[in-house]
Formats: structure tokens, sequence, C-alpha cells
């Protein structure tokens, strides 16, 4: 890769919360990036472990480490929100990144490449490498990597890895930070707020191993999870007190369908899949390009049967559907899984509509 002018200051900004078995590999994927005129912001959001002290020795040895703990637990979206402001004002670039996560040696240097050859374009993710536990590589995700691909997918399923997002400084302070009511699910609305006024786009190549684990929220808080996300698209999708019919079949088919079956609608691939993993990747999409063949998550991760399937359409759809929609909702998704289609029939939506 040709070398680029490195005199534009980026700010990585990393949130740490009782991730003291991965963070040694996190931040050493930080420092040894090629591109070195960075800041790196790490902000502790008061881990009972060990986490706090394996930062202070990395801080002790590199300037460029900037730490901060909070003096109470405030969550993932407040974090990041406060690392936002505790960059130089000098910064052009932010850095998004997980503590349980591991950066390409070339992350910030290849997006700052791409943003500073597109000026139009105020954010730049890219695919990513799914890494387990013990950090072994079990499958990559990739994802739409044009403007206009992107946005037609927005409203459907979450089209950006927020652990691969660099944006810009100004576009951020434009636009808003995180919104703290969608603690978890963050992420997707800021990218729909970004993508209303600008262009994004994906780096064909992945940039960033994303560790999948049981204990991240999405997984851990599922139901709260998925309403957050019908929120959000609520929001985004209409003005109107209806929701768009494909949106909740894709929902239902992230959170329900994916879990629960190990055979690909899509052919012989194995299949299996964590709600939180269904909800920021939209699985219907993806499902070709992601899983690892004979790749299962932890048994531990909920299953739903016919019952709780049923039970979970009533508690989480807390949403009207016009008739219309309702139709569509009820026709097609039928083409998605004929054991939906039948525990759909049993559902009475009509207090809904």
């Amino acid at each position: 890769m040709k070398e680029i002018d490195q005199k534009h200051l980026v700010s990585v900004i990393m949130p740490v919360y009782n991730s003291q078995n991965y963070l040694t590999d996190a931040i050493e994927s930080v420092l040894n990036q090629t591109y070195k005129n960075f800041e790196f912001i790490i902000i502790d959001d008061y881990s009972t472990d060990r986490s706090w002290e394996i930062i202070k020795k990395y801080s002790d040895n590199d300037k460029r480490i900037k730490k901060f703990r909070n003096k109470k637990n405030l969550g993932i979206a407040k974090t990041r929100n406060k690392g936002f402001k505790l960059v130089k004002k000098n910064s052009k670039y932010y850095a998004i990144f997980d503590s349980d996560d591991i950066l390409t040696p070339n992350r910030i240097e290849e997006q700052v490449k791409f943003l500073e050859k597109n000026e139009n374009y105020a954010l730049i993710g890219s695919h990513i490498i799914i890494i387990d536990n013990d950090g072994k590589e079990i499958g990559i995700r990739r994802y739409k990597t044009n403007n206009l691909d992107i946005k037609k997918r927005m409203f459907f399923y979450n089209p950006i890895a927020q652990s691969a997002v660099m944006i810009r400084a100004s576009v951020l302070e434009e636009v808003g930070y995180y919104d703290e009511n969608y603690s978890g699910c963050e992420d997707y609305d800021l990218w729909l707020r970004v993508a209303e006024k600008y262009k994004i786009a994906n780096i064909n190549k992945p940039l960033v191993k994303y560790r999948i684990s049981p204990t991240q929220f999405k997984t851990t808080r599922l139901k709260e999870t998925l309403r957050m996300t019908i929120n959000i698209q609520k929001k985004w999708l209409s003005k109107k007190n209806s929701f768009n019919a494909l949106a909740v079949i894709n929902l239902i088919y992230d959170f329900i369908i994916v879990p629960t079956y190990k055979d690909s609608p899509y052919g012989s691939t194995k299949i299996s899949g964590s709600f939180g993993d269904a909800v920021s990747f939209g699985m219907p999409f993806l499902l070709p390009n992601y899983y690892a063949e004979g790749y299962y998550f932890p048994e531990n991760i909920i299953r739903f049967d016919d019952d709780s399937l049923e039970n979970t359409l009533l508690d989480c759809i807390n949403i009207k559907f016009n008739k219309n929609e309702y139709i569509k909702l009820k026709n097609s998704v039928i083409l998605y899984s004929e054991k939906l289609s039948n525990v759909m029939k049993r559902v009475d939506f009509t207090n809904l509509i």
C-alpha cells in the first residue's frame, strides 16, 4: 500500500468493561498500527476485574494512551460519548473500537486514506473477521460496500460494524453523539443519522477481528435489544403509526428462525446464531457469506420453541400495522419458514391493527 501523509490526528476511542481476558490483544493491535499519528482514549467503565491494572501498565509505557476511569458503571453508550468529549480539538477522525476485538495492522491507515481521497464521505467501515472466545478465526462477515447499496438496506438491518468504523469528527459534532436511550443498539441509530445527510461506505476487506462472546450485551439482553431495534427502525421507516412489513419479517427471522434452525434455507451451509448478531447484521442477507462450516454458538444461547415464539411475538412487537402492511406480513412470512407461518396463524394481531 502506498504510504500516506500521517499529519492528521486520529482519536481511537475504546470503552472497557471487564475485558481482562482480551484487553492485551486489543491494546497491542492499536499500538502496532502502521499509521502512527493517533491518540488512544481508553475509558474503563468501572470494571471489577483486572482491566484497569492492564490499562495502567500500557499507559505508563506509551504516551499516546490516555486512560480514564468512570467512578461508577455508566454503560456502553454513555462511556462512548464520554470518549468523544475527551479527544484533542485538532483530531480529524474518530476510530471506534471495542475492547474484546482486534484491529488488523493497517486499519487506521486504510480508512484515513479512503476519507482523505473521498471528502464527500462521512463514515467508513469494513468487513470483519469473526473470532471466538479463544481468538480462533471462524468466519468472515461481508457487507455491502458502496453508499447506495448500504442505504437501500439500512432500514432493514444494520449494515455497518461498529468496531470497524472511522467517522469524521466534524460530522459527529454536527449530527450528535450516540443516543443513550439505545444503549447496546446506539450505533444503528447513529449510522442512520449520518446516512441521512452524508455518504457512507465499507472498505472491501476485513480490518477488524470481531469476537463473538456469550457475555455480549446483545446476547444477554435479547428482548431489550429487539425492542430498541424495532423502535429505531420504526422512527426512521415512517413518521406514521405503522411499520414496514419487510422490516418486521427481517427482525422476526433474525431473532427467531436463525437461532432455532440448524439447516439454512439458503442451501447446505450449516448455521446457528445469537439474537444479538442477528439484529446487528441482518442474517437473511448475509448468511451465505458469514457462517463457518460446522461452527455452532454455545449451547446456552436461547433457542425458541413454538410456544415461546408465539409469546415473544406478542410481547415484543408492540406496534400498530395498517391493514395493507399486515396482509403483506402474513403473506410474506410464509416464504421464510413453514414453522413460523404456523405460529403466526395462532397469533392474534387484531389488537395491533
